[in-house]
């Protein structure tokens, strides 16, 4: 009976976990051209279309986004704006192509990062 009981509460581990296991596959892919929810990239630029409009009120009231394109650890470019509008990142040359892009709604929690994406843009920096 016990035995039984590990197998069920093994199994049902095993479900929940999948669904994570798939989504961070699918996140590390090589590509020349391919977007990621509100990222979209080409092997020379990245590009986040903030969800919202631009509001009119005053700047207190509006939502900041952040992204992030990151190489190795090291952060080779960073962009902010508001609802509404596009970021717009370079993407720099360099011998491995692998890459990681993170976008953080700062206005809610900076330490959260909403969107990340991981993995090889080809053909990097034009090259």
């Amino acid at each position: 009976m016990l035995g039984k009981v590990k197998t069920r509460l093994m199994k049902a581990k095993i479900l929940l976990i999948l669904p994570v296991v798939a989504s961070v596959l699918a996140l590390s892919v090589s590509s020349a051209s391919a977007d990621f929810g509100p990222i979209k990239w080409d092997s020379t630029h990245v590009a986040f279309a903030l969800p919202g409009s631009e509001p009119a009120g005053p700047p207190s009231t509006r939502v900041i986004w952040q992204m992030t394109l990151w190489h190795n650890g090291t952060m080779e470019g960073r962009e902010t704006g508001t609802q509404g509008q596009l970021l717009n990142l370079w993407v720099p040359q360099v011998g491995d192509c692998k890459f990681q892009i993170d976008a953080r709604n700062l206005t809610a929690n900076p330490n959260v990062i909403v969107y990340s994406w991981a993995g090889v843009i080809l053909g990097c920096g034009g090259s």
